[in-house]
């Protein structure tokens, strides 16, 4: 029975170098006919992110407001952590900006939070996420796509990794000076949080520093117009795909609740 168990060996390899060889193929074919939109200078940015960014102040290091967003849903409730770290280190008087999503099982508890906060305004389904980012002076939230709106901006940010396909990223955005990296989300604790807020007021020119790299990285996204399709598929994200979700929540959404 030593043929059979060949001949499967045989075939075996035989389909893994045809599987290869077609993927090198379909590879090179794609490579070769298709335009690469790779990078930074093709991150999916809604229109606004880039009007915001054309008339953006430059920022001196200096904490006068704070962004904090960490998704939508924020499974690990990290935006609670984050009022508590802001609480403990950051005089009253600075601005709070919270973002979350509408399907955040958490909104009823931060709400209740925020309205004991004066200076802390609780933003449910924002609809001018680039208007907060460009007034802010920190971001504290997650790695991913909003990774990107803060680097345009040039908002320094404390970054926590809250998927395993953020990791790479936020860590090479980290060695390039872009964002400050705080760890995953499920090891990251308030003292954590705390203690970069803490960093961030004592090293404005760090700060400031941060903000200059950050948009750097950027600037390639500045000096090409998005291609059409891309556009058409942000629209479609934003007037389709969200809107059906939230059609049930509309009272809700874009509401600021103090």
């Amino acid at each position: 029975m030593i043929w059979p168990t060949v001949a499967m060996t045989v075939t075996c390899c035989l389909i893994r170098s045809i599987m290869k060889a077609w993927k090198r193929v379909t590879m090179d074919w794609f490579q070769s006919t298709l335009p690469q939109l790779l990078g930074p200078g093709f991150a999916l940015l809604r229109p606004e992110f880039r009007q915001e960014r054309n008339r953006l102040r430059i920022r001196d290091g200096l904490i006068r407001r704070i962004l904090v967003c960490f998704g939508g849903a924020d499974p690990h409730n990290l935006t609670a952590q984050a009022l508590e770290a802001i609480s403990r280190v950051v005089h009253t008087e600075i601005p709070v900006d919270i973002v979350v999503g509408a399907t955040n099982p958490h909104n009823e508890m931060l709400a209740a939070v925020c309205r004991h906060q004066p200076c802390v305004k609780l933003h449910i389904q924002a609809n001018n996420m680039a208007e907060l980012t460009a007034a802010a002076d920190l971001g504290i939230g997650a790695g991913g796509a909003t990774t990107w709106e803060r680097c345009l901006l040039g908002l320094p940010a404390l970054t926590v990794v809250v998927a395993d396909n953020q990791e790479r990223t936020t860590h090479d955005l980290s060695k390039y000076g872009a964002i400050r990296y705080l760890g995953r989300a499920e090891s990251v604790s308030v003292n954590d949080i705390a203690d970069a807020i803490e960093w961030a007021k004592s090293f404005p020119a760090e700060m400031k520093a941060m903000s200059l790299r950050a948009m750097q990285l950027m600037d390639a996204f500045m000096q090409h117009d998005q291609p059409p399709a891309v556009l058409a598929l942000l629209q479609e994200t934003r007037a389709g795909r969200l809107v059906e979700r939230y059609d049930t929540k509309s009272t809700e959404a874009g509401k600021n609740v103090r």
